[in-house]
Formats: structure tokens, sequence, C-alpha cells
């Protein structure tokens, strides 16, 4: 069982569970073997890590195709549209992993000078381009995409405008969250598969907090945390980078299993 964020151990070990006492009776009724869902190697954490390293050919997201992505949106649409997708990747890429705190962003949240956005008490440090293209987002006025014209609207004082026909101006600060969320989401998806790329915005935010740890400490040091097992001090380790960097991920052993799918094989 797999999601966009990497492997679920839950569905594994609820199988694993079936086939363990499927190997029980066996042994009570037909033959005395070794139960081989007992062993560790199986079982869990262990068995995903595993399997993940095992497969050689997948593929593994990273910040250089990020910019590819980026590159190509600029040379498949118009200009300002693609600063508006390109700003949503680089929010999601250098720390903001909720779509509604994009979305809720106030003026009053930003410091231009320090290039930071404040969100409830944590301070994302933003890059030069990224800032800018939030200035540049937040003056347009209007935005032009391949389906005509769009009005640039804020929603509910939110500092990012958003595109929308300019019927829907008036009403647009009554959409509901989820459904500008949802519409962020989907919009943001249909650009990255019409110049082939299926990576969602979990994973490009999952991809920047890998390579904050990579920049803090050597990358092999990293992949060691992350491929622990039963170890209380790389859990330590995790759980302190996870709470400067800002993810609200209590469990250090759900983040390092997210975290799985960007190490090379």
């Amino acid at each position: 069982y797999t999601r966009g964020n990497g492997i679920s151990i839950r569905p594994y070990d609820a199988i694993c569970s079936q086939f363990r006492i499927f190997f029980e009776w066996y042994i009570d009724n037909v033959k005395v073997i070794k139960n081989p869902f007992n062993d560790k190697r199986v079982k869990g954490a262990n068995a995903i890590k595993n399997i993940v390293l095992a497969t050689g050919d997948r593929h593994i997201f990273t910040g250089e195709e990020l910019e590819e992505i980026i590159a190509k949106l600029h040379d498949s649409i118009e200009e300002d549209n693609a600063k508006f997708y390109e700003l949503l990747l680089r929010l999601f890429y250098e720390g903001i992993g909720d779509t509604r705190q994009i979305i809720t962003i106030k003026e009053e949240d930003i410091n231009a000078k320090a290039r930071t956005v404040n969100l409830s008490g944590r301070v994302i440090k933003l890059s030069p381009r990224t800032m800018k293209l939030l200035q540049e987002i937040h003056e347009m006025e209007q935005l032009s995409a391949y389906k005509g014209l769009y009005e640039m609207v804020s929603w509910n004082g939110s500092y990012i405008k958003f595109p929308t026909r300019k019927i829907n101006v008036a009403t647009f600060d009554q959409k509901e969250d989820s459904l500008l969320m949802a519409y962020i989401h989907r919009a943001l998806g249909n650009q990255l598969n019409r110049i082939g790329y299926t990576v969602t915005y979990r994973v490009i935010y999952l991809r920047g907090f890998y390579d904050f740890m990579c920049s803090r400490i050597p990358e092999e040091e990293v992949i060691s945390i992350i491929t622990s097992v039963n170890d209380s001090d790389k859990s330590t380790q995790i759980s302190l980078f996870a709470k400067i960097y800002g993810i609200n991920e209590k469990n250090a052993t759900n983040l390092k299993k997210n975290l799985l799918i960007f190490i090379p094989a």
C-alpha cells in the first residue's frame, strides 16, 4: 500500500498478522518450522526500510528536479501564470507544508527585509527568489493564462492573491478554505501533469526538509538517522530537526518512514 508521501506501515502489518496466525496453525497442526513472520526483519518499519532501499530503480525526487519543473513551467505557459505556480512550489519546498497556511498569510506576517514569514509563531526563512515572487504575486492585478484573463484577488485579507474569473470576484471571500485548498492542489497537479510530472506537494515539502537536514549535517549522517531502528538518540535528532524546521510530526518513526523515499539506492 503506497501513498504520495511514502509507504504505510499499518496495512502491511495487518496483512502480516494474518500470515503469522496461519503459520502458527501450520506449525501446530502440520509441521514444526520457524514462523517467518516472527522475524523482526519483516516487521513494520524494518520491512518498509528494506523494501524501499532494495528498489534500486525507483525514482528519487530532488531539489534539482524541482528547478527543472519550474524551468519547464516558464517554457510552456504564460510568464505570470508560471510565476504563480513557481511561488506555490517554492513555498512548499522551503517549509510550508500546509496549504491552509499559504492561503492565510497576511501582510503583517511578512518581513521582507529579513525574508521571513511568521506562521503562528513559527518563522519560515525564504530564499531571495521566493520573497521576490511573493511580492510580485501580491502586486498582480490580473493574470493571463491559456483560458484567458483572470483577476488576481486576495482571500479574506490574504497576502497572496489567487486567479479567479471576474464574475467570481465579489464572492471570492465567501469561498470555503477547503475549496480554495482543493483548487490549489488540483490546479498545480494539472500543470505538473501537463509537463510530465506527478510529484505531490507533500513530497516537495518533505524533500525540502531532507535537504534542510543535509545542509546542517553530512548526508550520510542524515541517511543513518532515517534508516535507524530502535535508536532513541537518532530519533531524538530527527525530532529536533523537525522542531527547528517546523514539521508538525510528533512520531519520529513515521517521519523517518516518510523520508525513506529520498534515500539513494
